[in-house]
């Protein structure tokens, strides 16, 4: 990838790693969709993922691993995840102070 590091993702679709309840792995596309996405983020290193997709709101984390002159370390992304917009309650949005961000 010719990118560096970013603070945020914004994706359709969940990385690889978060479990994501009801939903099996027996969707060849999606779960090379979903580890492409993972290698991305790995990559950029981002503080927090937000993704769509799964019409259903989830949260966890992933222990990234990322090269740091030469060194292989470990680092923690939040990954939020939103539920479809015809779900009207925080289920298909939410505010983030930017500061949590920045600041993490």
């Amino acid at each position: 990838l010719e990118v560096g590091k970013v603070d945020v993702v914004f994706s359709h679709d969940c990385p690889t790693g978060i479990e994501l309840p009801g939903i099996g792995g027996e969707y060849p596309v999606s779960n090379a969709n979903r580890a492409y996405l993972r290698h991305i983020i790995d990559h950029v290193q981002p503080q927090v993922v937000f993704h769509g997709h799964y019409h259903m709101r989830n949260s966890g984390q992933l222990n990234a691993a990322f090269e740091q002159h030469g060194k292989l370390l470990w680092r923690s992304v939040r990954v939020e995840g939103y539920a479809h917009d015809g779900e009207w309650s925080q289920n298909s949005w939410q505010v983030i102070e930017t500061k949590e961000i920045s600041s993490a």
